[in-house]
């Protein structure tokens, strides 16, 4: 999808206020904000920055391995990053420039797929 229809879904979903965007880790499925990472430690810009691409478990002393464990428990926040060897966020969003991109789908997303039937 385009970036600009990547923004408008996530304001249909949530708002203008990208402090309210929820997305979900691919691999432990964690909700996260980016409230959730500035309570974490991360200024602004950081929150701004890893919301769509890092499980907020990357910002807290306690997670458990994307990679590697045997069995990942889904809603505890893990070590994930889409910008690491393994590239599983499910999103490509196509920049302006052309650039590709890829993000954390948004959490609401089954919701998003029944409103529009």
């Amino acid at each position: 999808m385009t970036h600009d229809e990547w923004l408008k879904k996530a304001r249909r979903l949530y708002g203008d206020n990208t402090s309210d965007w929820k997305f979900k880790c691919p691999i432990c499925h964690t909700t996260q904000t980016a409230n959730d990472f500035v309570k974490a430690g991360a200024t602004k810009e950081q929150a701004s920055t890893s919301i769509a691409n890092e499980c907020i478990g990357r910002w807290l002393p306690e997670q458990q391995k994307a990679i590697g464990e045997k069995k990942i428990v889904k809603g505890e926040p893990c070590n994930y990053a889409g910008y690491g060897l393994f590239k599983l966020n499910p999103i490509e969003v196509i920049m302006d420039d052309g650039r590709k991109i890829t993000a954390f789908d948004f959490a609401d997303e089954e919701m998003d797929a029944t409103e529009s039937n």
